[in-house]
Protein backbone atom coordinates (compact mmCIF):
# COMPACT_ATOMS: atom_id res chain seq x y z
CA UNK A 1 0.00 0.00 0.00
CA UNK A 2 0.68 3.27 -0.89
CA UNK A 3 -0.46 6.71 0.76
CA UNK A 4 1.59 10.15 -0.06
CA UNK A 5 -0.09 13.60 1.07
CA UNK A 6 1.39 17.33 1.02
CA UNK A 7 0.50 19.98 2.24
CA UNK A 8 1.80 23.49 3.01
CA UNK A 9 0.05 25.96 5.18
CA UNK A 10 2.22 29.40 5.21
CA UNK A 11 1.63 32.09 8.15
CA UNK A 12 3.43 35.70 8.17
CA UNK A 13 3.21 36.01 12.01
CA UNK A 14 2.96 31.94 13.29
CA UNK A 15 6.13 29.82 13.32
CA UNK A 16 5.92 27.11 10.77
CA UNK A 17 4.58 23.25 12.01
CA UNK A 18 5.88 20.40 11.19
CA UNK A 19 3.33 18.43 8.86
CA UNK A 20 1.04 15.79 10.68
CA UNK A 21 1.05 12.26 9.45
CA UNK A 22 -2.04 11.31 8.42
CA UNK A 23 -4.20 8.17 9.80
CA UNK A 24 -3.08 5.84 6.84
CA UNK A 25 0.25 7.10 6.93
CA UNK A 26 0.58 6.72 10.61
CA UNK A 27 -1.04 2.68 10.40
CA UNK A 28 1.77 2.14 7.91
CA UNK A 29 4.56 3.05 10.20
CA UNK A 30 3.21 0.99 12.57
CA UNK A 31 2.72 -1.90 10.15
CA UNK A 32 6.29 -1.66 8.84
CA UNK A 33 8.37 -4.98 10.22
CA UNK A 34 5.22 -6.55 11.13
CA UNK A 35 4.33 -9.08 8.71
CA UNK A 36 1.36 -9.61 10.12
CA UNK A 37 0.16 -6.08 10.71
CA UNK A 38 1.02 -5.87 6.89
CA UNK A 39 -0.99 -8.30 6.19
CA UNK A 40 -4.20 -7.05 8.25
CA UNK A 41 -4.23 -3.87 6.68
CA UNK A 42 -3.40 -5.42 3.06
CA UNK A 43 -6.81 -7.12 3.49
CA UNK A 44 -8.33 -3.82 5.19
CA UNK A 45 -7.48 -1.85 2.42
CA UNK A 46 -9.64 -4.27 -0.33
CA UNK A 47 -13.40 -3.18 -0.11
CA UNK A 48 -14.19 -6.84 0.27
CA UNK A 49 -15.36 -7.46 3.52
CA UNK A 50 -17.19 -10.81 4.50
CA UNK A 51 -17.16 -12.70 7.79
CA UNK A 52 -14.02 -14.96 6.25
CA UNK A 53 -12.09 -11.80 5.29
CA UNK A 54 -12.54 -10.09 8.79
CA UNK A 55 -11.98 -13.07 11.00
CA UNK A 56 -8.41 -13.36 8.56
CA UNK A 57 -7.60 -9.46 9.69
CA UNK A 58 -8.68 -10.46 13.25
CA UNK A 59 -6.32 -13.69 13.36
CA UNK A 60 -3.53 -11.27 11.72
CA UNK A 61 -3.83 -8.55 14.71
CA UNK A 62 -3.75 -11.72 17.21
CA UNK A 63 -0.67 -12.90 15.46
CA UNK A 64 1.13 -9.53 15.70
CA UNK A 65 -0.06 -9.12 19.25
CA UNK A 66 0.99 -13.09 20.65
CA UNK A 67 -2.39 -13.45 22.20
CA UNK A 68 -6.37 -12.50 21.86
CA UNK A 69 -7.10 -8.93 21.69
CA UNK A 70 -9.47 -9.01 24.67
CA UNK A 71 -6.05 -9.96 26.14
CA UNK A 72 -4.13 -6.92 24.95
CA UNK A 73 -6.78 -4.96 26.64
CA UNK A 74 -8.26 -3.78 23.03
CA UNK A 75 -11.80 -4.86 23.64
CA UNK A 76 -14.25 -6.86 26.40
CA UNK A 77 -13.59 -10.52 26.07
CA UNK A 78 -17.52 -10.38 25.61
CA UNK A 79 -17.16 -8.18 22.38
CA UNK A 80 -14.67 -10.84 20.97
CA UNK A 81 -16.44 -13.65 21.70
CA UNK A 82 -19.96 -12.17 19.95
CA UNK A 83 -17.75 -11.43 16.92
CA UNK A 84 -16.67 -14.87 16.38
CA UNK A 85 -19.47 -16.58 17.39
CA UNK A 86 -21.52 -14.40 14.87
CA UNK A 87 -18.25 -15.31 12.38
CA UNK A 88 -18.82 -19.21 12.76
CA UNK A 89 -22.02 -19.23 12.60
CA UNK A 90 -23.83 -19.92 9.26
CA UNK A 91 -27.66 -19.34 10.92
CA UNK A 92 -26.43 -15.72 11.69
CA UNK A 93 -23.57 -14.83 8.92
CA UNK A 94 -25.30 -16.73 5.93
CA UNK A 95 -23.79 -17.94 3.01
CA UNK A 96 -20.21 -16.23 4.36
CA UNK A 97 -19.89 -18.32 7.59
CA UNK A 98 -16.65 -19.98 8.39
CA UNK A 99 -18.31 -23.03 8.75
CA UNK A 100 -21.48 -25.34 8.42
CA UNK A 101 -24.96 -24.65 9.20
CA UNK A 102 -25.76 -26.12 12.63
CA UNK A 103 -22.11 -26.39 13.54
CA UNK A 104 -22.27 -23.95 16.07
CA UNK A 105 -25.15 -21.74 18.41
CA UNK A 106 -25.18 -18.29 17.56
CA UNK A 107 -24.79 -15.95 20.25
CA UNK A 108 -27.72 -13.97 21.79
CA UNK A 109 -27.07 -10.98 20.62
CA UNK A 110 -25.00 -11.74 17.31
CA UNK A 111 -22.88 -8.53 15.11
CA UNK A 112 -24.21 -7.11 12.06
CA UNK A 113 -21.53 -7.43 9.72
CA UNK A 114 -21.17 -3.21 9.93
CA UNK A 115 -20.81 -3.52 13.45
CA UNK A 116 -18.06 -6.27 12.50
CA UNK A 117 -16.27 -3.89 10.64
CA UNK A 118 -16.42 -1.06 12.88
CA UNK A 119 -15.03 -3.43 15.25
CA UNK A 120 -11.98 -4.58 13.02
CA UNK A 121 -11.99 -1.00 12.10
CA UNK A 122 -11.48 -0.04 15.98
CA UNK A 123 -8.71 -2.75 16.33
CA UNK A 124 -6.79 -2.00 13.61
CA UNK A 125 -6.62 1.75 14.77
CA UNK A 126 -5.98 1.12 18.35
CA UNK A 127 -3.20 -2.08 18.26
Amino acid sequence: MRSKVNAVLASVSAPQQKPQRTQAQELLRRATGSPHLEMALSLWADQMRSWPRLYRILEEIEQHLGRHIDAAGLCPANQRERFTRTANTAEVSGPDARHATGKFVAPGNPMSLREANEFIGHMLLNV
